[in-house]
């Protein structure tokens, strides 16, 4: 894990682990916590970038993505996080972790929240939650592509993936 204040000097610190690291995240939530996700359902949080702690996923599966979003059932913070063979985790307190089910059997590669949690992976499938435990296919014609990144702006979400996929939703 790499640290800058400036993105110009750049300091290692010592996760803790060996496994490859895919994702990291931020959450300003209960005075700030980062989350770092990877190999065989690694998964880091750190309250300083700097001193790490290993939580147990529950998963042996690569973890890709990880993201804080709203529960607009509940109005609680609610952490997910994506990774291969269909897997979607979700947490209030980013230390236990829930599995949750998938629409289809695919990779889930990136995710994201603006209004909603939405995921993105392979066959270019979506995935979308209001509330980070249930998810729901939502589509697109025509798109197969294997999708490997999800952002949401002010404006919309943007996917993009294999053979040039560039998909965006207002």
């Amino acid at each position: 894990i790499l640290t800058s204040t400036d993105a110009v000097g750049w300091t290692a610190v010592n996760s803790g682990t060996t496994r490859a690291l895919y994702g990291v995240g931020y959450s300003s939530f209960n005075n700030g916590l980062w989350i770092a996700v990877g190999e065989a359902g690694t998964l880091l949080t750190s309250p300083d970038a700097v001193t790490w702690t290993a939580q147990n996923s529950g998963t042996a599966s690569d973890l890709r993505d990880v993201v804080l979003g709203t529960n607009a059932t509940t109005a609680t913070a609610t952490f997910v996080a994506v990774g291969t063979g269909a897997t979607i985790l979700s947490s209030t307190d980013a230390v236990a972790w829930t599995s949750r089910a998938t629409p289809a059997l695919v990779d889930v590669r990136s995710v994201d929240y603006g209004t909603q949690f939405i995921a993105v992976g392979a066959g270019g499938n979506i995935f979308k939650s209001t509330d980070g435990a249930t998810w729901t296919n939502s589509p697109v014609a025509g798109s197969t592509a294997d999708l490997y990144s999800v952002i949401r702006s002010s404006l919309a979400y943007f996917a993009v993936g294999a053979a040039g996929a560039n998909l965006i939703a207002r």
